[in-house]
């Protein structure tokens, strides 16, 4: 399973996905191919905590 989440930053909103341990994609808010590396479906995440805390 893909988690995703809003990160508003500096620069500008950024989507993170991870799943879990590691990070599968970054993208920056109206960027081209925004979310095109993941093939699964993403389930977004509310708490902002895409990786697992152990």
């Amino acid at each position: 399973m893909i988690c995703s989440t809003d990160y508003l930053s500096p620069i500008g909103l950024i989507k993170l996905a991870s799943n879990g341990k590691f990070l599968n994609g970054l993208w920056l808010d109206d960027q081209k191919y925004f979310g095109g590396t993941i093939s699964e479906e993403m389930t977004e995440v509310n708490n902002g905590f895409v990786f697992d805390k152990t």
